[in-house]
């Protein structure tokens, strides 16, 4: 009983320290973008996923179209 009660500790301990470690990093890594006035979703990127989405919509279409001729 006493060795589950340590584990507990010791995996509870371990979320803990992870938590404060991610709460620290996220805002010191994504800082830049802030102070940059950057972004990290670009206008291009929304054109290329267009794109593709047309593509994918005409590919499943013929797709369909070829299972039922």
């Amino acid at each position: 009983m006493k060795n589950i009660i340590e584990k507990k500790s010791f995996l509870k301990n371990v979320y803990a320290k992870y938590s404060l470690l991610f709460c620290l990093l996220v805002p010191l890594c994504f800082f830049q973008f802030f102070v940059y006035g950057k972004s990290f979703l670009v206008h291009d990127g929304l054109n290329e996923h267009t794109a593709f989405l047309a593509f994918y919509g005409q590919w499943l279409r013929n797709i369909v179209s070829n299972i039922f001729h």
